[in-house]
């Protein structure tokens, strides 16, 4: 992918919207990757919810978006 197409995408985020994301990414891959005796397929049904959340707790920017874009 052209490095100005990931600056766009990125750029439609927050500093904190990205900031939490990677720390759930980072969560989930430890508990992936340690056992945490959760299924697999459980564990990333939590990470999709907690990233849903996270872009409803007004980390994503949609001034002059329609809401059917989020």
């Amino acid at each position: 992918m052209p490095p100005f197409k990931v600056r766009e995408f990125v750029g439609r985020f927050s500093e904190r919207h990205l900031r939490t994301a990677f720390q759930l990414f980072m969560e989930t891959d430890a508990k992936l990757k340690g056992g945490s005796g959760g299924r697999p397929v459980r564990v990333m049904e939590s990470l999709l919810l907690a990233l849903c959340a996270n872009g409803r707790d007004r980390g994503l920017r949609t001034e002059g978006r329609d809401r059917s874009s989020v």
